[in-house]
């Protein structure tokens, strides 16, 4: 089982939206999608933000040259 440091913080749906420069409901879609891993207790949702990095490197568009 791989453990996570602090470097790599959870993050609330708010702070993920924010340090992904998304609004949260973006963020929702995601992880509902399947595209987001989340770490889901009970009610509470939080990400990794190395799970949030991956997400947006699979958006990257360009640079294929």
């Amino acid at each position: 089982m791989k453990t996570h440091t602090v470097d790599d913080p959870v993050l609330t749906r708010h702070e993920a939206a924010a340090y992904c420069g998304v609004h949260v409901a973006t963020v929702d879609r995601a992880r509902k999608a399947g595209e987001l891993r989340a770490i889901v207790k009970d009610r509470l949702i939080r990400h990794r933000r190395s799970h949030l990095d991956a997400w947006l490197g699979s958006h990257e568009v360009g640079g294929d040259e």
